[in-house]
């Protein structure tokens, strides 16, 4: 993660000394793990599975999914949205949510809870 921080800063940053960019990205990364804490908190509260929210973020999710690839962003199906914690979902247009959904359709690429909670295990 840090590497991916340090692409953050300007290159006249990057080409002072180390020991500033070093302790910008040591104060990034703490705040991510405070952020991670809480995020879970919230989710464990909602009782939502963080999957729900993450599965799928970074440059790499177009290579782990090519489903993804010329979309804006991914969705789950009823079904799976309910083994991620998000229950009492109604979809009130004919068919399937992700294949009737004119939006998802044309905005969102079909991942299933079991990539999304496969991922979180390989990633801990």
């Amino acid at each position: 993660m840090a590497s991916e921080y340090k692409k953050m800063f300007p290159p006249e940053v990057l080409k002072g000394p180390a020991n500033v960019v070093d302790g910008y990205v040591a104060q990034m990364l703490e705040q991510a793990k405070a952020s991670q804490k809480a995020e879970a908190a919230f989710y464990s509260m909602l009782g939502l599975n963080d999957a729900f929210s993450t599965c799928a973020v970074g440059d790499a999710a177009d290579a782990k999914f090519p489903v993804l690839k010329g979309k804006k962003g991914w969705g789950f199906s009823i079904p799976d949205m309910e083994r991620l914690g998000l229950n009492n979902i109604t979809y009130v247009g004919d068919g399937l949510y992700e294949k009737s959904s004119a939006n998802f359709v044309k905005y969102l690429g079909l991942l299933s809870a079991d990539d999304c909670l496969s991922l979180l295990r390989n990633s801990h």
